[in-house]
């Protein structure tokens, strides 16, 4: 009895310890993954804070002409608003955007990151101010490939959209663009100043009567900047759906404070 006694406490110790060993090793394996997340971090945090010191030398001067544009331009006043935008939208999906898995794509970084010093080179020789400040959200998506992936560039590529359609065009394209407009909108004053029986003569876009010469300009017609009518018309839903979102969960924490008892 006495033998059969101590193989059962032999046995239950062998049990004890074993169990103990297996929650320390789960323990550390635990600790283990949890240090090279935070490893992982680091680094991404190391190679973005990188990243931002060649984006500043590179393109300092660029953003500094860039933003005396938005300043001083009226028909592109509206990119002092992009880059706010563009981060309150990324501030509400920061939550789904974690979620994403990290998986670099060099290659097609590499492709975007050259394509964006091809376009600052062509821009910078050529005197061409659009295709220096393309290159920056070219830049940026490299970047984005380089350390996140294709999937996190899909999910931020709204974002990269709106920084894209602050840019001013170049002044040929302005001018292709809103000739044919000056023209339409002189054509149908002209109309309905018939329909009102007044007498005018209208040549190109000038409006000629008795009294005076009106001359339909660029800012007589709405939307004197495309890529701004259809950047407001892209980020109006976005924007409305996150403050929606916000006013629905502050009015049910309201409600849920009121159906508390006293």
């Amino acid at each position: 009895m006495a033998t059969y006694a101590n193989v059962v406490r032999r046995m239950k110790y062998c049990s004890n310890r074993l169990e103990k060993d297996l929650i320390m090793s789960k323990a550390n394996e635990t600790a283990g993954v949890a240090t090279a997340a935070t490893t992982n971090q680091q680094t991404l945090a190391a190679c973005w804070l990188l990243l931002a010191v060649v984006f500043a030398w590179l393109y300092g001067h660029t953003l500094h002409g860039l933003f005396d544009d938005w300043w001083n331009d009226p028909d592109y006043s509206h990119g002092l608003v992009v880059p706010f935008v563009a981060f309150y939208v990324l501030y509400r999906r920061s939550a789904e955007l974690r979620r994403l898995p990290h998986v670099p794509a060099p290659v097609t970084a590499a492709f975007f990151l050259l394509a964006s010093q091809l376009s600052y080179i062509l821009g910078y020789f050529g005197a061409e101010f659009f295709l220096q400040r393309t290159s920056i959200v070219l830049f940026l998506c490299g970047a984005v490939l380089l350390l996140m992936g294709t999937q996190m560039l899909r999910a931020v590529a709204f974002p990269m959209l709106l920084l894209q359609l602050s840019i001013p065009l170049p002044a040929i394209i302005m001018m292709r663009i809103t000739m044919p407009l000056q023209l339409t909108a002189s054509v149908a004053a002209e109309k309905v100043l018939h329909l009102c029986h007044v007498s005018v003569y209208r040549s190109g876009n000038l409006l000629q009567m008795a009294q005076q010469t009106l001359n339909v300009g660029e800012a007589d017609y709405a939307g004197s900047d495309p890529g701004g009518l259809l950047e407001t018309t892209l980020a109006a839903p976005p924007v409305a759906r996150c403050v929606g979102r916000t006013s629905g969960h502050c009015s049910q924490r309201n409600a849920g404070k009121r159906r508390r008892p006293a």
